[in-house]
């Protein structure tokens, strides 16, 4: 069995920690092509470039780039909302308009 990898130098999930976990884990990572536009919960505005499921306890990881700052983030399936699209008729959610007016 493998040791279980120490998360506690990461002080949130981001793209290392993911990558550590992936390594350690057997785990479902699906490359999106085309990347999915969306935005995460306190940081904004993105593409999704992949998804990891970790199976069915856990939520789903969405790692997205954030295109104002450039980082990539692997965000819980709780924290990722679908941009606004007015050709699907999709307006911007609640949750987005609120995360964005705090991020301004």
């Amino acid at each position: 069995a493998q040791d279980e990898p120490n998360l506690a130098q990461y002080p949130e999930p981001d793209a290392r920690w993911c990558v550590t976990l992936c390594e350690r884990r057997r785990t479902m990572f699906t490359q999106l092509d085309p990347p999915i536009p969306l935005h995460v919960l306190g940081k904004g505005d993105g593409f999704a470039l992949g998804v990891i499921d970790y199976g069915q306890e856990h939520n789903l990881l969405w790692v997205t780039a954030i295109s104002e700052t450039g980082e990539i983030w692997c965000a819980p399936n709780p924290e990722v909302r679908m941009q606004a699209n007015w050709s699907m008729g999709r307006t911007a959610n609640l949750a987005s308009k609120a995360s964005k007016e705090a991020l301004a």
